[in-house]
This record gives structure tokens, C-alpha cells and sequence, in this order.
């Protein structure tokens, strides 16, 4: 029983960690759209490179752990 909770929170952290990097890459994607109309374009840009990586980073250990 024990094992299944573990398989279960793993496969929701995998899936939230999906979709935020997903997020992230529309926000990457929006600030190089809109670079000359937003004067914090570079902000957001910045931002969401960091969530794709930590994102990323979290998918690796998650991937590397269950393995």
C-alpha cells in the first residue's frame, strides 16, 4: 500500500512539473514576442529560463530516482 502513495505522488509531481515548464515556456516565448513593447520583456525573459531550468532539474532527479 505504501509503495502505491509513493508511485501516485510521484506521477503528480512529474505532471506538475510539466506543466509549470510548459508555462515557462510561454512566458519565455511572450517576452521575446513582445520585447519592444515591454519595458520588463527582459525581466520575464530571465524569469522564465530560470523556472524551465529548475523545472527541468526536478523532472532529472524525479526521472533519476525512480529508475
Amino acid at each position: 500500500m505504501r509503495q502505491n502513495i509513493n508511485i501516485n505522488n510521484t506521477k503528480v509531481g512529474v505532471t506538475f512539473n510539466i506543466i509549470i515548464a510548459v508555462l515557462a515556456v510561454g512566458v519565455i516565448a511572450s517576452a521575446i514576442d513582445g520585447w519592444d513593447e515591454m519595458k520588463r520583456a527582459p525581466f520575464y525573459l530571465v524569469l522564465g529560463i530560470v523556472i524551465l531550468f529548475t523545472r527541468i532539474w526536478r523532472l532529472y532527479k524525479a526521472k533519476k530516482h525512480t529508475s
